[in-house]
C-alpha cells in the first residue's frame, strides 16, 4: 500500500484527495512541526476509507477506527486516556449507526455502558 505524507495530498473542492494528480489510494501520514506522527489516514479512489489513527505526539496511541466511503464511522472506534488505558469503546453497524458505547474512567472503571437497537 503506498504511503506518503499528509501534506503532499492536494484536495478538491468536495475533499477528494490526489497525489501526484491522480486520485489517492493508500495511507496518509500527518506530522506536527516537531516531526512526530500524529495521524494516519486511508484513502481509496481519493476518498477517506479504512483505518483511521491518532497519536498523541509522544507515540502514544489516542484513537483508532475504520471509516466508510462517505465518512462514516463503521465497526470498532477505541480511544484511550493518555495513561494508556482504554477510555472509550464504541462500534458502529455497516450504515454508521451507533450500536454499543462503553466509557471507563483512568483506573479502568467501567462507567458506561449502553447497546442501541440500530439497523446495521
Amino acid at each position: 500500500m503506498k504511503r506518503v505524507r499528509e501534506d503532499e495530498l492536494e484536495f478538491d473542492d468536495d475533499g477528494v484527495a490526489f497525489y501526484q494528480r491522480e486520485l489517492f489510494t493508500g495511507e496518509a501520514i500527518e506530522f506536527d512541526n516537531l516531526g512526530n506522527r500524529v495521524g494516519l489516514t486511508t484513502y481509496k479512489d481519493g476518498y477517506e476509507e479504512g483505518i483511521s489513527r491518532e497519536w498523541a505526539p509522544g507515540g502514544n496511541l489516542i484513537s483508532e477506527g475504520v471509516v466508510a466511503r462517505g465518512g462514516r464511522a463503521v465497526g470498532l472506534w477505541r480511544r484511550w486516556h493518555s495513561n494508556g488505558r482504554l477510555a472509550h469503546e464504541r462500534r458502529f453497524g455497516d450504515l454508521g449507526g451507533l450500536r454499543s458505547d462503553r466509557q471507563w474512567d483512568e483506573e479502568g472503571n467501567l462507567i458506561k455502558d449502553r447497546t442501541y437497537d440500530v439497523p446495521h
